[in-house]
């Protein structure tokens, strides 16, 4: 332990001013100035010093240490599985509250976290991963995750996967990483977005790989049992009179976001009694004349009508904002065909009225059959 023999020069020369003010302990992080504790840190055993009283009242862990070392003053506390870096990190948070987390630190500052139980440290740790959407991949890549750590950054690639499969990184996550996540019921996206992200990891792969991975990824994928209660959100359901029409199943809707709200995705009618050939279906979003979103797939039709869910990467509106949505309903090149649809003038819809507002511009016959979205306020992570 380090320990300053003399402090009355230090008071003459106004070295402790720092005290008068409020955030005086950030001055003191790693400082020797007062230290009465020196820990040796990491692999290379780098010296950084601390103080008794910010620390004794940090964590209890911390309270045993010190109170333990005041009957060994001279003992050094060495700490070799916390880098230095990250314990420095540590520091700040109990001496002043305010810790660097990045992508890069954040497991590391969780561990250390963990170690010496301070429960706040933990939290702004779940806090960051929550409010830092862009980094949560490269968090979820890091090796030896802790669980909630772990969970935390699955809640977040469920609420918004697309942000996931177009990052640079998506190709370099573990194979075991990508089955966790082709696993989970909760993913806002449906089971052919989720399959062609799938293709698109192994083609960065060796053949070899690749021979025996698909096949195992595409089980995962159709055993997830997804249900549109999975997305966790809201949905207002379209209904209204129903038939099977030869006409176009386009249509526009002015839609309103009266509260704060996330958009997520489309729920489009898929019924043709007379083929079984895949059908072109779209989804435009626009704002301002500009396209914000656009998703489109192409979807055989089944025995029964069905809906098929066109997810996209999450939509965030403010209060009062408006974007139109282009719904076009199953298309083919053969125009006898007779699609699914309802009737635009007889159309109304389920659901939460209070925070979207929903008006068609057609008269038609439109395919939709539900909007995917919810309020911020209610926007919950697991």
């Amino acid at each position: 332990m380090s320990k300053v023999e003399n402090v009355e020069p230090l008071l003459k020369d106004h070295k402790l001013s720092a005290f008068r003010n409020p955030d005086c302990l950030r001055n003191f992080v790693n400082n020797p100035l007062l230290s009465d504790i020196t820990f040796r840190v990491g692999s290379s055993g780098a010296i950084i010093y601390g103080h008794a009283f910010p620390l004794v009242t940090a964590s209890t862990v911390f309270y045993r240490m010190i109170t333990k070392l005041l009957k060994d003053p001279e003992e050094d506390v060495v700490v070799p599985d916390i880098e230095p870096a990250t314990f420095v990190e540590m520091l700040k948070f109990a001496y002043y509250g305010e810790p660097t987390l990045s992508a890069q630190n954040l497991v590391s500052v969780y561990y250390a976290a963990e170690k010496y139980e301070l429960l706040g440290l933990l939290e702004r740790c779940l806090r960051y991963i929550k409010k830092e959407e862009s980094a949560v991949l490269k968090i979820y890549m890091t090796t030896n995750v802790p669980y909630k750590v772990e969970e935390a950054c699955l809640a977040i690639i469920c609420r918004n996967p697309f942000v996931l499969f177009r990052s640079p990184d998506f190709v370099n996550l573990f194979l075991e990483k990508l089955e966790t996540i082709c696993s989970c019921s909760e993913l806002r996206c449906n089971e052919d977005q989720l399959i062609a992200a799938v293709k698109t990891w192994l083609n960065h792969k060796s053949e070899a790989l690749q021979r025996g991975t698909f096949e195992k990824l595409l089980n995962i994928v159709r055993n997830r049992k997804q249900r549109w209660e999975d997305y966790h959100c809201k949905k207002r359901t379209a209904f209204g009179q129903m038939s099977y029409t030869t006409n176009r199943c386009e249509d526009i809707f002015l839609l309103t976001a009266r509260k704060d709200l996330l958009l997520f995705g489309v729920g489009m009618y898929i019924g043709c009694k007379d083929s079984k050939l895949p059908m072109l279906i779209s989804v435009d979003l626009m704002s301002n004349e500009e396209y914000i979103r656009n998703c489109q797939a192409y979807v055989t039709p089944k025995e029964d009508v069905f809906i098929y869910d066109l997810m996209f990467e999450k939509l965030t509106l403010k209060e009062g904002s408006q974007v139109t949505v282009i719904c076009k309903g199953p298309q083919t090149d053969d125009t006898k065909l007779a699609k699914f649809a309802l009737f635009n003038q007889t159309l109304d819809w389920t659901g939460d009225s209070s925070v979207l507002k929903l008006e068609s511009s057609e008269l038609g016959h439109t395919a939709i059959a539900s909007i995917y979205f919810q309020d911020v306020a209610d926007e919950i992570l697991i």
